[in-house]
């Protein structure tokens, strides 16, 4: 069985933060291992030890660490002048996490890799089937497999697409392009937490006496062909289940809350931390994206997209994001900004196997954590750094 579905294990820290949105002021923040405040970003984790402070004529809004994905949301308001710890207001749990997958998933752009979905529970049974368009072809297989023992294909069609642009990419990626087909409503049934997986192949006209490129073979019965297919692509646990329906209510019913209490930036940041907490991977990344297609500036916005594609193993997007959040950090001098997002970007290019660059970035990460005295990352930087030498 390929799709691997991950249990989070627990954590020293009690509790985490999650700043969501500042109305107006700065919101200021220090760890015991900082000497001096700086100013804190939209969505960086805020943890029980870390000190903030209010600046004057400001609020800000916080979203509580929870102690299941399911659990009420709850938040904080920061008021002006306020000084204390971050967890103060908030309930006393356990932080969870989830162990990081480090492949080099998603970045071969001569094979059809899946995009969504990929890694991930759905709400939708008749869900959108996104796959990379490999350039100069134009006609693929896509079918979808039950991966448990015996069952096998569930549905195959035949797709004669070219492409489109990949979500609101830069200029200098427009070679990326995607295709997609929706699973038609005669198709059968999915059920609820069965594994699946989609699965697309494609060929092309060779001379019999011509080599396959990299990931692709000879066709078996006939030479004249080289085939490939998304299984070339190096992702672990690249498969999706649907989720339970009392347990995808219980989501809409937070999100619904979400969008009574916030708005904007704020409201889709929630959305997609709790779509995140869910394993609704694909449903954090198309809400986010949809900032981005809106001109979204919010360094947070950029980096936890990275953060989001690295979780799914499509490292060339996370790529993309994290470089745009780095560039939006850098200009407005947010050097937490420039921290958390090189960390993301050295992990994603160690993973596509560039570790020179992985290197020279983490070490601008390292020293960005130095100044603003955070030891701890320092050190895990340096274990990265030692591990990709």
């Amino acid at each position: 069985m390929l799709f691997i579905k991950f249990s989070c294990v627990a954590a020293y820290q009690p509790s985490v933060l999650i700043r969501i949105q500042n109305d107006y002021g700065d919101l200021l923040y220090k760890s015991n291992n900082q000497s001096e405040y700086v100013r804190a970003s939209e969505d960086m984790e805020l943890y029980p030890d870390y000190w903030l402070q209010q600046s004057a004529g400001g609020a800000s809004k916080i979203r509580c660490a929870k102690d299941s994905p399911l659990s009420q949301d709850v938040y904080k308001l920061v008021a002006e002048g306020e000084h204390s710890f971050a967890n103060l207001g908030c309930p006393l749990i356990a932080r969870t996490i989830s162990p990081k997958i480090i492949t080099r998933g998603g970045e071969k752009s001569n094979i059809p890799f899946i995009i969504s979905p990929r890694s991930t529970a759905i709400l939708n049974d008749r869900p959108t089937l996104r796959w990379n368009a490999v350039a100069g072809v134009t006609n693929y297989t896509v079918s979808l497999e039950d991966q448990r023992i015996g069952k096998g294909n569930l549905w195959t069609t035949e797709v004669s697409e070219s492409g489109q642009e990949y979500f609101n990419q830069p200029s200098a990626s427009s070679s990326m392009r995607y295709i997609e087909v929706n699973y038609p409503v005669d198709a059968p049934s999915l059920e609820i937490g069965v594994d699946y997986l989609a699965i697309v192949t494609t060929k092309q006209q060779v001379k019999p006496t011509d080599k396959c490129p990299e990931a692709w073979a000879k066709q078996p019965d006939d030479s004249s062909y080289c085939i490939t297919s998304s299984t070339q692509d190096e992702g672990k646990g690249l498969g999706f289940y649907l989720l339970e329906a009392n347990q995808a209510q219980q989501i809409q019913k937070l999100a619904d809350n979400i969008k009574q209490e916030l708005e904007g930036t704020a409201q889709a940041l929630a959305l997609a931390h709790l779509y995140q907490e869910n394993n609704l991977m694909m449903d954090a990344i198309m809400t986010l994206e949809n900032l981005v297609e809106q001109r979204s500036q919010t360094t947070g916005v950029y980096r936890f997209l990275g953060d989001l594609y690295q979780g799914v193993q499509l490292n060339k997007l996370a790529e993309v994001r994290y470089t745009k959040a780095i560039e939006l950090a850098e200009n407005s001098d947010d050097l937490v900004g420039q921290a958390t997002a090189k960390f993301g970007l050295a992990e994603v290019l160690a993973a596509r196997g560039s570790n020179q660059k992985a290197i020279q970035i983490g070490q601008e990460a390292k020293d960005a954590y130095a100044t603003l005295g955070d030891t701890a990352k320092v050190k895990k930087l340096q274990e990265k750094l030692s591990q990709w030498e």
